[in-house]
Formats: C-alpha cells, sequence, structure tokens
C-alpha cells in the first residue's frame, strides 16, 4: 500500500528528461598537463644541480600525467609532452646513478 501511494505522490516527469551529452573539445583549448610540466621541470633541476630527490619526484610526476592523460591527446602531437618529460626524468634519474655505479665498480 505504501508502495502505491509513493507512486502517485512522485512529482517527477519522465518526459521532461534531458540526456547529457558530452561536448566536443578541441584538442587545442584542453587543459595543460600540469603534471608533465612539473615533472619536466623537475627532471631539469636534477639533471643541472644534481638531486635525487627532484629526479624521483619528476619521476612520478611524470608518471601521473601519463596516467592522467585522456586516450585522445595520446594519438596528437600535445600526448608527446607526457612522453618527453618522461624520458627527461628518466635521463636525470641515470645522470645521477652512473657515477655511483661506475665507481663502485672499480
Amino acid at each position: 500500500m505504501r508502495h502505491q501511494f509513493a507512486s502517485q505522490a512522485d512529482p517527477r516527469r519522465p518526459e521532461a528528461i534531458v540526456k547529457y551529452h558530452m561536448p566536443k573539445v578541441d584538442p587545442e583549448d584542453m587543459d595543460p598537463d600540469y603534471y608533465g610540466f612539473l615533472g619536466m621541470v623537475l627532471g631539469m633541476i636534477a639533471a643541472v644541480m644534481r638531486h635525487k630527490w627532484a629526479a624521483w619526484i619528476g619521476l612520478f610526476c611524470c608518471i601521473l600525467g601519463l596516467m592522467n592523460e585522456k586516450t585522445s591527446t595520446r594519438e596528437t602531437a600535445l600526448g608527446m609532452q607526457a612522453f618527453t618529460s618522461l624520458l627527461f626524468s628518466l635521463m636525470a634519474l641515470v645522470l645521477q646513478y652512473v657515477p655511483a655505479i661506475l665507481a663502485w665498480r672499480s
């Protein structure tokens, strides 16, 4: 009995429902990749100033940037920034640890 009363008092109208459609966004108007940019800057700091913590945080930020990237930007030239910053952070890590490995081997 209660269910029947609730359906009669429902003020919603099913014919007034408007479906949501995602708006089309031009790739040039998309938000910038802040994690990729931060990873690139920290990779530069690590390579120039020899800070290991900056290299590790830069690598972490680059991975976050790749994970948060939309699949549509991976297919365009805009997706290359995330890969470039990832390679730059990896290069900074290699520059940090190769001298220690070479000193350990000799």
